[in-house]
């Protein structure tokens, strides 16, 4: 705790999803919180550090809290609000779906993907989110897709403040040097992809993500191309399958982030066949890294990409067959690497850090409410 308390009521963010996870959503609140605490309204910040899972953000206050167990999700939001209570908290916001008991609540929603594509919404975890939902006073959401979804699916959210900001892309990751793509094909992909050029899957295993989509357009390509390209893949689970296609060289890995954007750089292509995203951070990364992107134009993807990206069905392998057989042609990679560029500098952290305080700001002002 290096920042002082600020005399005006508190915003208490609970860091809860990185307890949880590091994937796209932590990536979110980690670039937002970074900008927060160097700004007016980090004076008045106080982070819940989960179980100490909480990144160092220096010039934030924190409090420190018991990991949060779904079992017993309806007694997690009276600690919330005990802490609440401590720090004189204004408003509550979480970085995924928890809530105090009566402290004004403001939500970011990332997605609808569990009431969108059919999850057991009887799972404690859905079970807490749909009562954030009805707590909340105010929204913001990563995509005009995502902000209809919440009112198509929770009418009663219409007449509550309501705006949409985007994820940005992070400086680190940006188109490489030749020299560092040599390096990497040296140190990556000569040892573990035959040396071969590579489409990238960046996705975990879920149905929704569509990986059986690429598996068919691979398993039809002429097996002249297998033979002759790679498949890099971020999840293990994945594997066995994708090796199962003759001809094709195939590899799986967690990848840092120095090494996502030396993967980027390197690929023919990020395949992102997704049949639903609430924003879709791995095409924007992959574009701001000069990598040709290929996706469906499901959900928010057309909000990411616009015309920067080879446009896929989700259900017909052929016409993802088809893009992939484009990717050949020298030029086709050419164009949509330099479409992805001019695209992604359209997407900053510093403007969504920026309006994402002014609906915060002006939430926990407002007298009138919880």
């Amino acid at each position: 705790m290096t920042s002082p308390a600020s005399t005006e009521p508190a915003i208490v963010v609970d860091g809860v999803f990185f307890q949880l996870n590091r994937t796209g959503i932590a990536r979110v609140w980690k670039e937002i919180l970074t900008r927060w605490q160097d700004r007016d309204i980090g004076r008045r910040i106080v982070v819940i550090d989960r179980d100490g899972s909480l990144p160092q953000f220096t010039n934030l206050r924190r409090v420190a809290a018991p990991p949060l167990d779904y079992k017993h999700w309806p007694q997690d939001r009276v600690s919330m609000q005990n802490i609440c209570d401590s720090v004189g908290a204004g408003l509550f916001i979480s970085t995924y779906y928890t809530r105090p008991e009566r402290t004004r609540s403001f939500l970011f929603i990332h997605d609808m993907i569990p009431e969108r594509i059919g999850y057991d919404l009887r799972d404690p975890m859905w079970q807490q989110k749909h009562d954030a939902i009805r707590h909340a006073a105010a929204f913001a959401a990563n995509s005009k897709h995502t902000l209809s979804d919440l009112w198509a699916l929770f009418p009663e959210t219409r007449g509550k403040p309501a705006g949409v900001t985007y994820p940005g892309v992070s400086p680190e990751l940006s188109p490489s040097s030749p020299d560092e793509q040599q390096a990497f094909h040296e140190r990556f992909v000569g040892p573990y992809l035959s040396g071969r050029p590579y489409f990238l899957f960046v996705s975990d295993h879920w149905p929704y993500k569509n990986a059986n989509l690429l598996y068919q357009s691979l398993g039809s390509l002429p097996r002249s191309m297998l033979d002759s390209v790679g498949l890099l893949l971020t999840q293990k689970e994945l594997l066995e399958r994708f090796r199962s296609l003759p001809g094709l060289s195939v590899h799986a890995q967690w990848l840092s982030d120095a090494d996502l954007r030396l993967a980027y750089g390197s690929a023919i292509a990020l395949i992102y066949p997704s049949l639903y995203e609430g924003f879709g951070l791995p095409a924007l990364e992959a574009m701001a890294c000069g990598c040709p992107v290929v996706c469906t134009n499901r959900t928010s993807l057309p909000e990411v990409v616009g015309d920067a990206a080879l446009i896929t069905h989700p259900f017909d392998h052929n016409i993802l067959r088809n893009n992939l057989l484009s990717l050949q042609k020298p030029d086709v990679p050419q164009e949509f690497r330099r479409r992805g560029l001019e695209r992604a500098t359209h997407f900053s952290w510093d403007k969504m850090a920026s309006e994402l305080a002014g609906l915060v700001t002006n939430c926990v002002t407002t007298t009138d409410g919880r």
